[in-house]
C-alpha cells in the first residue's frame, strides 16, 4: 500500500496519536532532490514521507474512531492505505469497532521480547526493540521526511527522550524519560516498521550533497512543481 496510517491509542486521561505516512517509489520527487537524496543505482530504495501527524486527548474512542475513518476516506488515500493500530494498552475494543467499519486494522502488541510473532487472531508482537530500530536504520540512510505542518516539534522532543537503559542481564530497554510522552513516536515507529518490515537489502548507499535533517522541508500537500518555460524563453 502507498499510504500508512499508525495510530497509538491512549487511555481517556492520555494522548492518542495518529500518523499518516506515505511510501515514495521514485528518485525523481523533486522534495527529495532538494534535500540531496540519490538512489544506489544497485538497490530498490522507497522513501517515506510523514504527511501528517495529530493527537488528541480527552475525547472517547468513538470520536476516535470517527476520526480514524475520516482520514481513510480521504480521497487521496482511499483504497491505498493500511491502518496499523497499537492494542497494547487499551485493548482489541477499538480495534474491533475500526474491523466492523470495515476499515481492515492492522493489530500490533508491543512486547519486550526479541522476535516478531502473529497470535491466532492475527495480531503482530512486535518487540518494542524492533520497532525502534526499524526507525534508527531508516533515519540512518536518510530516507524519511517529516513535512506535517503539525505537532512535528512534539515529535522532535519525543525523539530527544527516548533513551536505551541497559538491565543488569545486559539486555536494551527502550523507554522514554521520566514524565514524557512517546504517542506519536510510537504511532510513527509502527507505520515506518509496518511499511518496511518486508524490505530485502540491508544496507543502502547514499550520497549526501546537504546537511540532511528530515524536519527541514517542513510543509504539507506542497510538491515542488517542475519549473515551466515563461514565455521569454
Amino acid at each position: 500500500m502507498r499510504f500508512c496510517i499508525g495510530v497509538d491509542l491512549g487511555k481517556m486521561q492520555d494522548y492518542t496519536a495518529i500518523v499518516v505516512n506515505e511510501k515514495v517509489d521514485t528518485f525523481k520527487n523533486r522534495l527529495f532532490n532538494e534535500v540531496g537524496w540519490h538512489s544506489n543505482p544497485s538497490a530498490v530504495v522507497k522513501y517515506y514521507r510523514t504527511r501528517h501527524l495529530e493527537r488528541m486527548k480527552g475525547v472517547t474512542y468513538t470520536d476516535i474512531e470517527d476520526r480514524i475513518e475520516n482520514i481513510m476516506m480521504n480521497p487521496t488515500i482511499w483504497k491505498e492505505c493500511d491502518l496499523v493500530i497499537d492494542v497494547t494498552g487499551v485493548g482489541m475494543g477499538p480495534f474491533d469497532e475500526c474491523a466492523k467499519r470495515g476499515l481492515e486494522p492492522i493489530g500490533i502488541q508491543i512486547t519486550s521480547g526479541h522476535q516478531v510473532s502473529v497470535a491466532a487472531d492475527g495480531v503482530y508482537n512486535v518487540p518494542k526493540r524492533e520497532l525502534v530500530m526499524s526507525g534508527i536504520r531508516i533515519m540512518e540512510q536518510k530516507r524519511v521526511q517529516i513535512v506535517a505542518p503539525e505537532w512535528t516539534d512534539t515529535l522532535k522532543q519525543e525523539l530527544r527522550d527516548f533513551r536505551v537503559k541497559l538491565t543488569v542481564t545486559g539486555h536494551q530497554r527502550f523507554e522514554h524519560r521520566d514524565g514524557a510522552n512517546d504517542d506519536l513516536l510510537l504511532s510513527w515507529l509502527m507505520a515506518l516498521w509496518w511499511q518496511t518490515k518486508d524490505e530485502q537489502y540491508t544496507d543502502v548507499s547514499m550520497e549526501q550533497e546537504k546537511e540532511w535533517d528530515p524536519f527541514t522541508k517542513n510543509i504539507i500537500e506542497k510538491e515542488i512543481n517542475e519549473r515551466r518555460p515563461s514565455k521569454t524563453d
